[in-house]
């Protein structure tokens, strides 16, 4: 009988525990960072192509819309 009841006193303690995220509602954290300056967005490069006619033959030269720069040094030939 004594048994019954240490286990009895045992199952009821440990039903009446609170569960670990019981509380969790009610505490409010306020999401900020120490410093705002070091996130930094890393982009790629943006490349257009630029078109043209030069003696009746088409060309065409990349321009780096990112840089502000030409990829190519020269005007290419399409044909």
């Amino acid at each position: 009988m004594r048994k019954k009841l240490v286990m009895f006193l045992m199952v009821a303690s440990c039903l009446q525990t609170v569960p670990a995220d019981f509380f969790a509602a009610d505490i409010e954290v306020p999401q900020t960072y120490e410093d705002e300056s070091k996130i930094q967005v890393l982009a790629d490069d943006v490349i257009v192509y630029k078109y043209r006619l030069y003696n009746g033959k088409p060309q065409y030269r990349r321009w780096n819309q990112t840089k502000g720069c030409w990829v190519d040094s020269k005007w290419i030939d399409m044909v």
